[in-house]
């Protein structure tokens, strides 16, 4: 007797005669039940034959599950249709998968190897069995990985990724399944049960050992902040809202790696900013992620499932938001009103200017001594020496040289009357005077007037009254020669291109020295200086949407940033705060980012893409699947749909864009997602 065999089964056998009723009152027979020592060497047994029967039971489920795939292929139904008229079957195949998948189990048998009897010992071999059994699949695959072709590594790094999960997933299944069958379940309920418990273990696995590390590895030494200081970020200037949200996203990226793409977290800072929702490609520039995710927003676009359109939605969202950006600036009046605005401050502004200015002259009128008089010969003798002195006699106006003369004859008496009226005179002729010689001449004859003596002493607070009075008309006046948009309100001016012309131009009437005066004409009405905002803002975004309607109008970064540069930071700088001025270049770049398609891209902007590279984009397309009645509707079609949606949720994770590849560690396997690995989630997803 083999020394597990007395241990062979732990029920004890049943009496041979049915027991009285009193009896099954009675206290229970105890029975001596084998000492832990004593079980060792049936558990060493049952262990020996999960190890012989696991391997081959594999090879040979997965050669079964090879044929029954063949039956499906167009070779494979013809091959069935001749086996049904020729009489022959395919026993031959089915027995050899037989004799493979027995031969462990036979060894075991022929080396006496004890059987699992009770339902633990049952479970337990089923889990042993399936991790054997994924472990040894695992490492021919690693093995066949160094020596395959370059289209089986494909398969072979797939069924040898991510061990742990694979092993986990598989005892979770083998027991979950054993279970349900040693509960009376069905077949349909033990599959059931082996999908579910190897996906939950899996999980549970991938999630242990995400705890394990984060236990066991130091942590980063990386301040979020300091992480966005490096990138040129100055946190500063963001709201808080902004702050947490990029903080958040760049906490997730240092779990993936220590190092980040400075370049990346200054896009997304300006993504956070302006309220955009990013892609992957979006961040990173890189010319194959913003192929695979353009293309995808396109095949999503055709797909009636709302999570396989996201990404098209989120690319329509972000260009209503850039137009829905510049609208938060300034007011929303159009341009005839906001220019009515400007306008009538200005006419405001002026009139108060010049009842200041009047008020001097009229104290100047009521000053006595407006008729005494001025040494007329003093006066005409000064300015025909100045004139002659400087060769400009020929160059005074007529009506000025008659003056003079009239005053040298004593037909016009020079009284500080007269005097006032001419110095007015000449003011204005050598304003309306586009002939540098003849103002020159005009400013010798008023210099000679200036220091013209009194005859008697008198009338001297009266010429001071008309000096201060005449001061203040003339520092006036110079500011309104230096801003144009003033003196065409004075002159009257039609509103429909006032902001256009004397603020957006580029001409004479618009440089940066006439725009500031205009705006320091505004300073005291905020209304006014909103109003320019506004314009400033609606022409920005018309030349963004070539003048249509948000609804049917598509964002043009280079339309946009063309228009801002032609302004210029000086004259924005004049009608908008550091902030303001920084969110407006931060939606010319973010614009920049939603449209750029760098060399090296292959965006098929013609919308004929074809199937994806991914497994359910090749079922999806699958001719077979297409063949099979209603199988685009059925399998093809929702394959994709899911494809596009998983793909949409890798290209909207945030943090593991702005993160660079993690430093390998000799040895390390790269973490791919394993076949029970559809409940795993990779660190650093969300």
């Amino acid at each position: 007797m083999k020394p597990w065999e007395k241990y062979a089964s732990e029920t004890p056998a049943m009496p041979a005669q049915e027991a009285k009723p009193w009896e099954k009152y009675q206290a229970p027979v105890e029975t001596e039940q084998p000492s832990m020592l004593e079980r060792i060497p049936r558990a060493v047994g049952l262990t020996a034959r999960v190890g012989m029967e696991a391997i081959p039971e594999t090879v040979g489920g997965i050669a079964g599950l090879a044929k029954t795939a063949s039956n499906f292929t167009p070779a494979g139904l013809g091959g069935m249709l001749a086996d049904k008229i020729t009489g022959n079957d395919d026993q031959t195949i089915n027995q050899g998968i037989e004799a493979i998948s027995g031969a462990g189990r036979n060894a075991a048998d022929f080396v006496g190897l004890p059987k699992p009897e009770t339902s633990m010992e049952r479970i337990i071999s089923a889990g042993g069995k399936a991790a054997a059994g994924a472990g040894g699949v695992l490492g021919a695959a690693g093995k066949l990985n160094k020596v395959a072709s370059p289209a089986m590594q494909t398969i072979t790094r797939f069924l040898s990724a991510a061990p742990k999960q694979q092993i986990a997933g598989a005892v979770g299944s083998g027991v979950a399944g054993q279970t349900a069958k040693e509960s009376g379940a069905g077949v349909g309920g033990q599959i059931a049960a082996s999908v579910l418990g190897g996906l939950g273990a899996a999980g549970l696995a991938n999630t242990g050992a995400n705890v394990v590390r984060s236990l066991t590895k130091p942590n980063s030494q990386i301040n979020p902040l300091d992480a966005l200081e490096k990138a040129g970020i100055n946190t500063a200037n963001l709201s808080d809202d902004v702050k947490n949200a990029l903080t958040l996203e760049v906490q997730k990226a240092l779990k993936v790696s220590p190092n980040l793409d400075d370049a990346a977290v200054g896009r997304l800072a300006d993504y956070q900013k302006t309220g955009l929702t990013p892609m992957s490609g979006n961040l990173t520039l890189n010319p194959a992620t913003i192929t695979q995710e353009r293309n995808l927003a396109k095949i999503g676009a055709n797909s009636t499932d709302p999570a396989a359109q996201k990404l098209s939605t989120i690319q329509r969202e972000n260009d209503l938001k850039l137009m829905d950006g510049l609208g938060k600036f300034g007011s929303d009046d159009d341009a005839v009103t906001a220019s009515n605005k400007i306008i009538e401050t200005l006419n405001v502004k002026d009139a108060a200017t010049k009842k200041v200015i009047g008020k001097f002259y009229e104290q100047a009128r009521n000053t006595e001594g407006r008729s005494a008089l001025l040494n007329p010969r003093d006066f005409t003798q000064k300015a025909n020496d100045a004139l002659d002195e400087a060769l400009l006699g020929g160059k005074l106006p007529s009506d000025v040289r008659n003056k003079l003369n009239s005053i040298a004859q004593g037909e016009t008496p020079l009284t500080v009357d007269v005097a006032e009226q001419l110095k007015t005179n000449i003011g204005a002729l050598q304003r309306s005077s586009n002939d540098p010689a003849e103002r020159l001449a005009l400013s010798k004859v008023r210099e000679a007037l200036d220091n013209t003596a009194l005859v008697n002493g008198q009338g001297k607070e009266a010429i001071e009254a008309f000096n201060r009075a005449r001061a203040a008309n003339r520092a006036y006046m110079q500011m309104v020669e230096r801003n144009p948009a003033l003196q065409a309100v004075r002159d009257g001016v039609e509103p429909d291109k006032f902001v256009q012309k004397f603020i957006l131009g580029s001409g004479e009437k618009a440089n940066i020295s006439q725009v500031k005066a205009l705006r320091d004409s505004l300073k005291d009405n905020p209304e006014a200086t909103t109003a320019i905002r506004g314009q400033i803002a609606n022409y920005l975004k018309s030349r963004a949407v070539n003048g249509k309607a948000d609804e049917v109008a598509n964002f043009s970064p280079d339309a946009y940033n063309k228009a801002l540069k032609a302004i210029g930071d000086d004259k924005l700088k004049l009608f908008f705060t550091e902030q303001d001025l920084d969110m407006l270049k931060t939606l010319g770049r973010v614009s920049s980012y939603e449209k750029f398609q760098p060399t090296g891209a292959a965006v098929n902007n013609s919308n004929t893409t074809g199937a994806l590279t991914a497994v359910l984009d090749r079922l999806a397309n699958s001719p077979l699947i297409r063949k099979i009645p209603f199988g685009a509707k059925l399998v093809a079609e929702p394959a994709q749909d899911i494809s596009v949606a998983v793909g949409s949720r890798k290209a909207l994770n945030q943090s593991k864009a702005i993160a660079l590849p993690k430093p390998k560690v000799k040895g390390e396997k790269a973490p791919l997602a394993s076949f029970y690995g559809l409940a795993a989630v990779e660190e650093g997803d969300d």
